[in-house]
């Protein structure tokens, strides 16, 4: 916005400046305003003066808090303080209200499912998309074929990356054993189920190496990289939220991946 251009310009106050003069040319020239609009023009100037000169009395302070964030010395003390939840707290506050539907068309004469994203109302912005389902099929269970960028790896697939190709990988050399041992006494049902569940083990694990390939291409976990641990750990616990609530609802709907069964394309492009 203009306001903040001029703020990036110069500084608060001119921000302000302009701000209130705004207001004013608003108030008196216009005529068709009713005397209740004109004192709510005059209440929001002098509210936003109020709060501006409170800001200007408490700078000290919240330069203080701010250095130590900065330099992860704040304490209990410092968080409970009015000035820390005054001017703090609430970035996350709207972070976690602002909502974010995923609108979804079907169509049920082709079978196809439309997400609206950014690129449906501004056609030169379609490297914006944050995500389109380009097809799905209404089979048992469903199959679908998703493109976006890596964040999505993060709604429909949660976990620890490295921790789930561990894991498989143990799972693989239990199966390897039992697949030895079964050969050895001639047990071939036994030997074929736990060869096939090897064969959809190393898929699911191939498929975690190369989500976790394009996180890292991509920076899609750059809350790790945060140095202030303060604000490091309250972005954490609102995206770990965010995750399991967006895991839940995809899985309320029946829509839960399978790794076995998932493919991971040009992942070394992130749209």
């Amino acid at each position: 916005s203009i306001y903040y251009a001029e703020y990036k310009k110069s500084n608060f106050n001119d921000m302000f400046i302009l701000i209130e003069t705004d207001i004013q040319k608003c108030t008196k020239n216009n005529i068709l305003l009713e005397n209740s609009e004109r004192l709510e023009f005059k209440e929001l100037d002098e509210k936003f003066k109020a709060e501006y000169d409170k800001y200007k009395q408490d700078k000290a302070e919240i330069e203080v808090i701010k250095n130590k964030l900065i330099n992860n010395k704040a304490n209990e003390k410092d968080f409970k303080s009015k000035i820390f939840i005054r001017y703090f707290t609430k970035f996350y506050t709207y972070l976690n209200n602002v909502q974010r539907p995923m609108v979804v068309v079907n169509n049920k004469d082709s079978n196809i499912m439309s997400v609206l994203c950014k690129a449906q109302f501004n056609k030169s912005a379609s490297m914006a998309s944050t995500l389109d389902l380009e097809s799905i099929s209404h089979s048992s269970p469903f199959k679908a074929i998703i493109n976006g960028g890596s964040q999505l790896f993060r709604i429909f697939i949660s976990g620890d990356r490295q921790e789930g190709i561990s894991e498989r990988e143990k799972k693989k050399e239990e199966l390897k054993s039992n697949i030895i041992e079964f050969n050895k006494v001639n047990d071939n049902i036994l030997v074929n189920k736990y060869s096939q569940e090897l064969k959809s083990i190393e898929k699911e694990q191939e498929t975690l190496r190369k989500i976790d390939e394009a996180e890292k291409l991509t920076n899609a976990d750059e809350i790790k990289s945060i140095k202030i641990s303060h604000i490091k750990n309250k972005l954490q616990h609102y995206s770990n939220n965010n995750q399991s609530l967006s895991s839940k609802l995809l899985e309320t709907n029946n829509f839960k991946p399978d790794l076995g069964d998932t493919e991971v394309y040009d992942y070394d492009i992130d749209i």
